[in-house]
Protein backbone atom coordinates (compact mmCIF):
# COMPACT_ATOMS: atom_id res chain seq x y z
CA UNK A 1 0.00 0.00 0.00
CA UNK A 2 1.24 3.53 -0.89
CA UNK A 3 1.24 6.48 2.14
CA UNK A 4 -1.92 8.04 1.62
CA UNK A 5 -3.55 6.16 -1.20
CA UNK A 6 -6.81 4.84 0.22
CA UNK A 7 -7.91 1.15 -0.25
CA UNK A 8 -10.95 -0.36 -0.19
CA UNK A 9 -11.34 -3.19 2.54
CA UNK A 10 -14.72 -3.96 2.86
CA UNK A 11 -18.07 -3.30 0.68
CA UNK A 12 -21.34 -5.05 1.63
CA UNK A 13 -25.04 -3.65 1.49
CA UNK A 14 -28.70 -5.85 1.23
CA UNK A 15 -30.92 -4.58 -0.89
CA UNK A 16 -34.87 -4.89 -0.81
CA UNK A 17 -38.17 -4.03 -2.61
CA UNK A 18 -37.00 -3.46 -6.20
CA UNK A 19 -39.99 -1.98 -8.45
CA UNK A 20 -39.78 -1.10 -11.72
CA UNK A 21 -42.29 1.42 -13.47
CA UNK A 22 -45.28 0.26 -15.85
CA UNK A 23 -46.29 2.47 -18.97
CA UNK A 24 -49.11 4.18 -16.73
CA UNK A 25 -46.30 5.12 -14.48
CA UNK A 26 -47.11 2.73 -11.48
CA UNK A 27 -44.53 1.26 -9.65
CA UNK A 28 -44.53 -2.68 -9.74
CA UNK A 29 -42.50 -5.03 -7.51
CA UNK A 30 -39.83 -7.02 -9.04
CA UNK A 31 -38.62 -10.11 -7.40
CA UNK A 32 -35.02 -10.90 -7.02
CA UNK A 33 -34.19 -14.49 -8.93
CA UNK A 34 -33.48 -16.28 -5.33
CA UNK A 35 -29.94 -18.25 -6.03
CA UNK A 36 -29.32 -19.62 -2.55
CA UNK A 37 -26.80 -17.62 -1.78
CA UNK A 38 -26.32 -13.82 -2.35
CA UNK A 39 -30.59 -13.25 -3.33
CA UNK A 40 -33.52 -14.22 -1.38
CA UNK A 41 -37.48 -12.94 -3.10
CA UNK A 42 -37.23 -10.20 -1.87
CA UNK A 43 -33.60 -9.36 -0.19
CA UNK A 44 -30.17 -9.78 -1.92
CA UNK A 45 -26.58 -8.75 -0.13
CA UNK A 46 -24.24 -7.10 -3.06
CA UNK A 47 -20.84 -7.72 -1.77
CA UNK A 48 -18.04 -6.27 -3.31
CA UNK A 49 -14.93 -7.51 -1.50
CA UNK A 50 -13.21 -10.75 -2.42
CA UNK A 51 -10.86 -11.62 0.57
CA UNK A 52 -7.86 -10.67 -0.51
CA UNK A 53 -5.11 -8.53 0.58
CA UNK A 54 -6.99 -6.33 3.26
CA UNK A 55 -10.38 -7.70 2.12
CA UNK A 56 -10.24 -10.07 5.29
CA UNK A 57 -13.83 -9.67 6.27
CA UNK A 58 -15.41 -12.68 4.21
CA UNK A 59 -14.66 -15.59 1.76
CA UNK A 60 -13.80 -14.73 -1.93
CA UNK A 61 -16.97 -14.78 -3.88
CA UNK A 62 -18.35 -12.02 -4.84
CA UNK A 63 -21.73 -10.58 -5.93
CA UNK A 64 -22.16 -7.05 -7.88
CA UNK A 65 -25.17 -7.39 -9.72
CA UNK A 66 -28.80 -8.44 -9.30
CA UNK A 67 -30.89 -10.52 -11.17
CA UNK A 68 -34.23 -9.77 -10.96
CA UNK A 69 -37.86 -10.79 -12.50
CA UNK A 70 -39.46 -8.17 -14.92
CA UNK A 71 -42.91 -7.97 -15.56
CA UNK A 72 -44.11 -7.64 -18.88
CA UNK A 73 -45.85 -4.58 -18.38
CA UNK A 74 -42.50 -2.52 -16.96
CA UNK A 75 -40.53 -0.12 -19.30
CA UNK A 76 -38.25 1.80 -17.32
CA UNK A 77 -37.58 3.21 -14.01
CA UNK A 78 -35.99 2.14 -11.46
CA UNK A 79 -36.08 1.63 -7.23
CA UNK A 80 -34.68 -0.16 -4.34
CA UNK A 81 -34.13 0.25 -0.40
CA UNK A 82 -30.85 -0.25 0.97
CA UNK A 83 -31.37 -2.63 4.03
CA UNK A 84 -33.61 -4.98 5.43
CA UNK A 85 -37.35 -5.40 5.49
CA UNK A 86 -38.31 -4.91 9.29
CA UNK A 87 -39.67 -8.87 9.87
CA UNK A 88 -36.71 -10.03 8.25
CA UNK A 89 -34.12 -7.79 10.42
CA UNK A 90 -34.63 -8.70 13.63
CA UNK A 91 -33.94 -12.28 13.56
CA UNK A 92 -31.03 -14.89 14.58
CA UNK A 93 -28.64 -14.67 11.36
CA UNK A 94 -27.88 -18.35 12.01
CA UNK A 95 -31.44 -19.52 11.83
CA UNK A 96 -31.65 -17.55 8.46
CA UNK A 97 -31.58 -18.56 5.17
CA UNK A 98 -29.31 -16.72 2.95
CA UNK A 99 -28.01 -14.02 2.49
CA UNK A 100 -29.94 -13.55 5.84
CA UNK A 101 -27.17 -15.43 7.40
CA UNK A 102 -24.15 -13.64 6.81
CA UNK A 103 -22.95 -13.28 11.26
CA UNK A 104 -20.38 -10.67 9.69
CA UNK A 105 -23.29 -8.57 8.33
CA UNK A 106 -25.13 -8.90 11.96
CA UNK A 107 -25.61 -6.30 14.67
CA UNK A 108 -27.76 -7.87 17.60
CA UNK A 109 -30.81 -8.88 17.75
CA UNK A 110 -32.13 -5.55 19.04
CA UNK A 111 -30.92 -3.34 15.89
CA UNK A 112 -30.78 -6.17 13.47
CA UNK A 113 -28.15 -6.76 10.54
CA UNK A 114 -25.47 -3.78 9.40
CA UNK A 115 -27.11 -2.82 5.96
CA UNK A 116 -25.23 -0.93 4.48
CA UNK A 117 -20.66 -1.69 5.28
CA UNK A 118 -18.05 0.34 4.10
CA UNK A 119 -14.49 0.33 5.06
CA UNK A 120 -11.56 2.01 3.07
CA UNK A 121 -7.86 2.07 4.84
CA UNK A 122 -4.52 3.22 4.31
CA UNK A 123 -1.66 1.95 4.91
CA UNK A 124 -1.12 3.45 8.72
CA UNK A 125 -4.86 1.88 9.25
CA UNK A 126 -6.89 5.72 9.11
CA UNK A 127 -9.32 6.17 6.55
CA UNK A 128 -13.45 5.47 6.55
CA UNK A 129 -15.66 2.66 8.37
CA UNK A 130 -19.02 3.55 8.47
CA UNK A 131 -21.51 0.69 9.37
CA UNK A 132 -25.45 1.51 8.47
CA UNK A 133 -28.51 -0.39 10.44
CA UNK A 134 -31.60 0.92 12.64
CA UNK A 135 -31.05 2.26 15.21
CA UNK A 136 -32.86 3.21 18.93
CA UNK A 137 -34.51 -0.37 18.57
CA UNK A 138 -36.86 -1.01 21.38
CA UNK A 139 -38.57 -4.11 22.66
CA UNK A 140 -37.02 -7.86 23.77
CA UNK A 141 -34.31 -9.21 22.39
CA UNK A 142 -35.81 -11.51 18.88
CA UNK A 143 -39.06 -9.61 19.76
CA UNK A 144 -37.92 -5.73 18.30
CA UNK A 145 -41.20 -3.76 18.06
CA UNK A 146 -40.25 -0.75 16.20
CA UNK A 147 -36.81 1.12 15.62
CA UNK A 148 -37.35 5.12 15.96
CA UNK A 149 -34.44 5.16 13.43
CA UNK A 150 -35.01 2.72 10.50
CA UNK A 151 -32.34 4.36 8.59
CA UNK A 152 -33.42 2.66 5.70
CA UNK A 153 -32.65 4.35 2.23
CA UNK A 154 -34.56 4.89 -0.47
CA UNK A 155 -32.86 4.79 -3.95
CA UNK A 156 -34.99 5.78 -7.11
CA UNK A 157 -34.39 6.41 -10.73
CA UNK A 158 -37.91 7.27 -12.57
CA UNK A 159 -36.43 7.45 -15.96
CA UNK A 160 -33.88 4.89 -16.42
CA UNK A 161 -33.94 2.17 -18.63
CA UNK A 162 -33.30 -0.71 -16.80
CA UNK A 163 -32.57 -3.06 -19.45
CA UNK A 164 -29.77 -1.16 -21.01
CA UNK A 165 -28.75 1.14 -18.21
CA UNK A 166 -26.80 0.26 -14.53
CA UNK A 167 -26.96 1.54 -11.33
CA UNK A 168 -23.52 1.86 -9.55
CA UNK A 169 -22.46 3.20 -6.19
CA UNK A 170 -20.49 6.35 -6.09
CA UNK A 171 -17.49 5.63 -2.99
CA UNK A 172 -15.64 8.66 -4.29
CA UNK A 173 -18.80 10.98 -3.93
CA UNK A 174 -18.73 9.96 0.12
CA UNK A 175 -15.25 10.71 0.15
CA UNK A 176 -15.61 14.01 -1.23
CA UNK A 177 -17.73 14.72 1.77
CA UNK A 178 -15.87 13.59 4.20
CA UNK A 179 -12.36 14.73 2.84
CA UNK A 180 -10.90 11.38 4.59
CA UNK A 181 -8.34 11.33 1.56
CA UNK A 182 -6.75 14.38 3.06
CA UNK A 183 -7.39 13.74 6.81
CA UNK A 184 -4.87 11.33 8.71
CA UNK A 185 -7.65 9.84 10.88
CA UNK A 186 -10.03 6.80 10.78
CA UNK A 187 -13.39 8.22 10.17
CA UNK A 188 -16.33 6.06 11.69
CA UNK A 189 -19.95 6.21 12.03
CA UNK A 190 -22.06 3.72 13.64
CA UNK A 191 -25.53 5.06 12.55
CA UNK A 192 -25.47 7.03 16.04
CA UNK A 193 -26.77 10.42 16.21
CA UNK A 194 -24.27 11.90 18.40
CA UNK A 195 -20.93 12.25 16.75
CA UNK A 196 -19.45 9.24 14.80
CA UNK A 197 -19.22 11.56 12.13
CA UNK A 198 -22.14 10.02 10.04
CA UNK A 199 -23.80 13.24 9.12
CA UNK A 200 -21.93 13.09 5.99
CA UNK A 201 -23.24 9.51 5.20
CA UNK A 202 -26.70 9.99 5.98
CA UNK A 203 -26.63 12.97 3.77
CA UNK A 204 -25.25 11.24 0.75
CA UNK A 205 -27.62 8.40 1.10
CA UNK A 206 -30.45 10.90 1.30
CA UNK A 207 -31.30 10.00 5.10
CA UNK A 208 -32.47 12.31 8.12
CA UNK A 209 -29.55 11.59 10.31
CA UNK A 210 -31.84 12.38 13.45
CA UNK A 211 -35.03 10.32 12.82
CA UNK A 212 -33.32 8.03 10.10
CA UNK A 213 -36.13 8.57 7.49
CA UNK A 214 -35.69 9.37 3.93
CA UNK A 215 -35.47 12.98 2.97
CA UNK A 216 -34.86 12.19 -0.88
CA UNK A 217 -31.94 14.00 -3.15
CA UNK A 218 -29.51 10.46 -2.59
CA UNK A 219 -26.03 10.88 -4.10
CA UNK A 220 -24.23 7.64 -3.48
CA UNK A 221 -26.45 5.64 -6.29
CA UNK A 222 -26.20 6.98 -9.75
CA UNK A 223 -26.82 5.56 -13.65
CA UNK A 224 -24.90 4.94 -16.73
Amino acid sequence: QQPGVLWLKDLRFFIHDVEVQSKDQQWVKAPFVPDGRFQASRVALLDFEDGKGICTNATPSVHTEIKIQVPIKATQGFRFKVGVPFELNHLAPLEQKPPLNVDSMHRNLEDGYTFFRLEMADSGGNGLKSHLGSTGCEGKSGKTRECKRPNVAVVEFSRLEFRTSSVVLDVVELLSRLDAHRKPVLIQCMATVDGDNCGSTFSALGLDLVNGKPRGNQLLFRSK
